[in-house]
């Protein structure tokens, strides 16, 4: 489970919208996370190590910033790159310990 969960009611007073709409947030990620996982065809002509690096920051930084956005299609834009991140890096470490 994603560290999200928890905070879900405090962002329906920072976005002042209803919990169902917060909890739409999956989509969004999941959607990412497939197109993420695509990410495998880059790890065959590009350096591993970088693109994973550049996974955990796809990762990190809209995370870090999810309660600064000014709006709430902001906020799910940068879910769906969190969930890019994780797909490709998903894609990645499975191809480090496939070889």
């Amino acid at each position: 489970m994603r560290m999200i969960y928890a905070a879900t009611t405090d962002f329906t007073y920072v976005y002042d919208t209803t919990e169902e709409v917060i909890d739409a947030w999956n989509t969004a990620f999941f959607v990412g996370y497939l197109f993420g996982s695509l990410a495998n065809l880059l790890h065959r002509w590009f350096n591993r190590q970088l693109l994973l690096v550049f996974c955990v920051m796809l990762i990190a930084i809209p995370n870090g910033f999810l309660p600064l956005y000014g709006s709430l299609v902001v906020a799910f834009v940068a879910n769906f790159l969190s969930g890019l991140g994780s797909g490709a890096w998903d894609a990645g470490t499975h191809i480090l310990q496939s070889r």
